[in-house]
């Protein structure tokens, strides 16, 4: 295996080959937990969260966020009570987030061993504010972020009443979602344009593309989740290939007040849904857990007559079903840092009768009896948080993920598949108050494999990728109204060498290993015209009490970037191009966000450009 890789020391691949060997060793240091000791004179804060009405508001979202995004959260309990120890001395933002509320967030500066106490009453809004992860290399709060982000919470989803992701982003925009078929069919979701391919698609952090990109969202269930992120337009200056659209990251439900939830549903075509769910903190472990069962049996027992003079066909194999568990488990140390490990495993099959319906010219050739697809998936993923200084902090995450789907129809059994190993480090540093960094690497290995491509033996072979990343961004607020955020990713992708297939239809020479390297950036701006911010606060001295309502009036925002997204498996193994080059993507947009009648209404409108190359 080793030896199909071209060698670390030629010159091309030497400089982000090297790179790589410092990635194990610091991710394997920080998983073992050698974290340094917490400070002694920490700050605390504490408090009580109301409606309006002066009543307890339980489980709401109590988020407190530095230069370097969050340092801290909790739930509050069900008198509505929180409380954060270990706290950063300095100039922070207190922030209450709670279903049909919203709060002017609060700017506070802490002293070391200060113990404060802040109360939170909250008012009656159709428009909360989220933290997001996806639109930047640190958490930042929706309202600020430079990206086109929709968030979709569980009380949307719950709502809204749908049992698949495809239906909760079809109302996304700028997306575009297709199904082939009946429930479980092919699922695919098009952004801005952009191919079924080019989106990069992570459930807690892991990647869980195929290899090349590829995603059918029909398996992946909404049971347990807390939130989805969507943020449009390349991000590969964040993430690295795949991410030459639009990235989708699902975070399953974790911590708060212990709960216990279940649902049933039942209908028609023989349709059963059963879901249940646990999370909750005691101490310093948050946990999360749920399991989905789904089944249907379509349209199975129809009896479908073809042409005139034909028989008539009954379909016994348009049935589908889908079981899913996933699971989450963090601790958060005294010192502020923490340690998470996420997993998940699915399994889904479903039958493929073909099409059927009116057949006026004959043309139908009967019921496919025969067909059958399953799907397997399993990740794991762990991460460790290590706040060195209160300027300084650094995130280690491993992960590994194995898909596998198998076929079988009239011309015999097929299967195909993805294993991939992800770890990446990442060290943020709070340079200034107004000026912070991100930077580290990234290293993949995956595989990708098909009982269709095959070498000189006439006998299934892998296509082998390793994928280096070293990247960093910047976070500049020259004035309280303006954020401006650049970020520069270099990618070096190498792809092993692929055998000779002499006996293909369009008969493939042998490729030698293959190079390429990638320079994505991305620079981003928002720019709030009209209204307040945590950041204005802190910087005329104004009491938390005087901040008043901070929701935005009028917010500008402008960004460009690109993508990119190497070959698949397919399209590597049926061409005789040796130095076939990933689809690139060059994208800009502006957009502009206006707030009416306290929130109450907000306009969102945003116009973009998009370039594909070396399709």
């Amino acid at each position: 295996m080793r030896s199909r890789f071209p060698s670390p020391g030629t010159r091309r691949a030497f400089p982000l080959c090297v790179s790589t060997l410092y990635l194990y060793p610091i991710v394997l240091l920080s998983l073992l937990g050698l974290t340094p000791t917490a400070s002694a004179d920490a700050a605390a804060l504490s408090g009580r969260v109301t409606d309006p009405d002066g009543r307890a508001v339980p489980n709401a979202r109590v988020v407190v966020s530095g230069p370097l995004g969050t340092v801290a959260e909790t739930r509050t309990t069900s008198t509505g009570e929180y409380e954060l120890a270990q706290m950063p001395d300095g100039p922070v933002t207190l922030r209450v987030l709670a279903d049909g509320f919203s709060a002017a967030p609060l700017a506070l500066a802490l002293a070391s061993d200060e113990h404060r106490t802040v109360g939170v009453q909250l008012t009656l809004s159709a428009i909360e504010e989220e933290i997001i992860v996806s639109a930047s290399q640190i958490a930042i709060a929706r309202s600020e972020a430079p990206a086109s982000v929709t968030v979709i919470t569980a009380a949307d989803l719950a709502a809204r009443q749908v049992e698949t992701m495809a239906d909760a982003l079809r109302d996304v925009p700028g997306l575009s979602v297709t199904r082939s078929g009946g429930r479980g069919a092919l699922t695919s979701l098009f952004p801005r344009g952009g191919a079924s391919n080019y989106t990069l698609v992570l459930v807690d952090g892991v990647r869980v593309n195929s290899f090349g990109g590829a995603f059918d969202f029909a398996h992946l269930s909404v049971a347990n989740i807390d939130r989805i992120e969507v943020v449009r337009g390349p991000q590969s200056a964040l993430y690295g290939s795949e991410a030459i659209g639009a990235v989708v990251q699902v975070f399953t439900r974790s911590g708060g007040a212990p709960t216990l939830n279940g649902q049933v549903e039942a209908g028609s075509q023989a349709t059963v849904r059963a879901t249940l769910g646990t999370s909750g903190t005691r101490g310093r472990l948050s946990w999360g857990l749920g399991a989905e069962r789904y089944i249907t049996n379509g349209f199975n027992g129809r009896t479908i007559r073809g042409a005139i003079g034909s028989a008539a066909s009954a379909i016994g194999n348009d049935d589908y079903s889908r079981t899913t568990v996933t699971g989450t488990l963090v601790y958060r140390a005294p010192a502020g840092g923490e340690a998470g490990l996420t997993a998940g495993v699915g399994r889904d099959e479903r039958g493929f009768p073909g099409p059927w319906g009116s057949d006026p010219i004959g043309a139908f050739p009967g019921i496919d009896r025969v067909s059958r697809g399953s799907n397997d998936s399993r990740r794991i993923g762990g991460h460790v948080v290590t706040p060195w200084t209160a300027r300084i902090r650094q995130r280690a995450a491993i992960a590994y993920t194995d898909l596998s789907s198998a076929f079988v129809s009239g011309y015999g059994p097929s299967s195909s598949g993805t294993t991939r190993w992800d770890a990446r480090v990442q060290e943020d540093v709070a340079l200034a108050p107004a000026l912070t960094l991100s930077a580290g690497g990234e290293f993949v290995r995956e595989r990708g494999r098909s009982t269709y491509v095959t070498g000189s033996a006439s006998t299934p072979i892998p296509i082998n990728r390793r994928d280096v990343g070293l990247f960093a961004e910047a976070r500049v607020t020259p004035t309280a109204r303006l954020n401006v955020t650049g970020g520069l990713r270099l990618e070096q992708l190498d792809r092993a060498a692929v055998d000779a297939d002499p006996f293909a239809f369009q008969p493939r020479p042998a490729f030698a290993s293959q190079s390429i390297r990638s320079l994505n950036p991305k620079i981003a701006a928002t720019w709030l015209v009209h209204g307040s911010s945590p950041a204005a606060a802190r910087t005329t001295g104004e009491t938390p009490a005087a901040t008043g309502n901070t929701s935005v009036s009028t917010r500008l925002r402008a960004s460009a970037g690109s993508g990119i997204r190497p070959p698949d498996v397919f399209e590597i193994a049926f061409t005789d191009n040796s130095n076939l080059q990933p689809e690139r993507s060059r994208s800009a947009e502006v957009g502009v966000e206006q707030q009416l009648a306290h929130g109450a209404v907000v306009l969102d409108a945003a116009g973009f450009v998009n370039r594909y190359d070396d399709l």
